[in-house]
């Protein structure tokens, strides 16, 4: 009897030290804030319908190269 006491009692210190544990890396999450964009991704773009133009735009690879329209042989 003496054994499932303990046992019990070890379990209940260890759900209690959890329940701590969880309380105080919530408390530092809300620090920084919430997570994620706040917005809709591509809020603010209309899609293109096929046969349209694609607009003007220019931007930067992963590797460094500019991508415009007129270097996108997707675009075309």
């Amino acid at each position: 009897m003496a054994a499932l006491t303990s046992a019990v009692v070890l379990v209940g210190i260890l759900c209690v030290l959890d329940l701590l544990l969880t309380i105080g890396v919530i408390k530092k999450l809300r620090e920084y804030g919430p997570a994620g964009p706040t917005g809709a991704p591509g809020k603010g773009m209309t899609p293109l319908r096929p046969g349209e133009e694609l607009p003007a735009f220019t931007a930067v690879a992963e590797d460094g190269a500019l991508v415009s329209p007129s270097r996108c042989r997707t675009c075309h």
